[in-house]
């Protein structure tokens, strides 16, 4: 028996090079919804379907580019298996004061999006990946997810709230049917909570579901925030 593994491809550049000159990958897998698919087997239109969806540019700060991109630098240096100890001005968990959403938008660190996920929750559900990880687990699913960023100094992670309610909206008409919504996953989706509530208040407006992909990192305070808002 062989082994099957899976190469997370994180440079939209190759991706566009593989949809002009397919011949030149004729290994290069992609996933589609949970599944593996060769890229050069799927058809012109697919293959500018995939590029549309890989829209944000966060995607390529992963532990493996970070050195070309000198502004966006992890928070911690020699991380353990165990919780790092976070900056409390990195993200706002213990900050008393929050941003009136009708004033300021607000930001989050996000490594990528999926817009047709069938696998993270009932329904198709737009997935978030977001950047940052407390933790370093051994057999981690999205290592390059782990690397903690912050997100005013490095544009590339830089998504606000707005930004995905867009997404949500421009899918809605998929989303909405069989308790289809949004589902955050990472990272941890709970270094960020005020982030995640407020994407999650304004996609239960919308009428979708919500869903938490997640360690239990934090503490009451920081549950209190998400738990509310969150359907599963």
């Amino acid at each position: 028996m062989g082994h099957h593994i899976n190469i997370n491809v994180l440079n939209r550049e190759l991706l566009e090079d593989a949809h002009l000159h397919p011949d030149k990958y004729p290994d290069l897998t992609i996933r589609v919804s949970g599944y593996a698919v060769r890229f050069n087997q799927l058809t012109p239109e697919q293959r500018e379907e995939v590029l549309k969806r890989t829209m944000h540019g966060s995607a390529i700060a992963s532990n493996s580019h970070l050195s070309s991109i000198p502004h966006c630098e992890c928070f911690a240096d020699n991380p353990t298996s165990v919780d790092l100890v976070l900056s409390p001005t990195l993200f706002d968990d213990e900050s008393d004061v929050e941003e009136d959403p009708e004033v300021a938008p607000v930001i989050g660190s996000v490594h990528s999006l999926e817009t047709f996920s069938s696998n993270d929750g009932p329904g198709i559900r737009c997935l978030v990946f977001l950047q940052g990880c407390s933790k370093r687990c051994k057999f981690c699913s999205n290592p390059e997810t782990q690397c903690i960023i912050d997100p005013f100094k490095c544009p590339e992670v830089a998504m606000s709230d707005r930004d995905v309610v867009g997404v949500l909206k421009k899918y809605e008409h998929f989303l909405s049917p069989n308790d289809g919504g949004v589902t955050f996953s990472g990272g941890e989706p709970l270094l960020q909570p005020t982030f995640v509530k407020s994407v999650f208040e304004k996609a239960k407006d919308m009428g979708l579901t919500t869903c938490l992909d997640t360690s239990g990192h934090g503490n009451p305070r920081i549950w209190s925030k998400v738990l509310p808002q969150t359907d599963y």
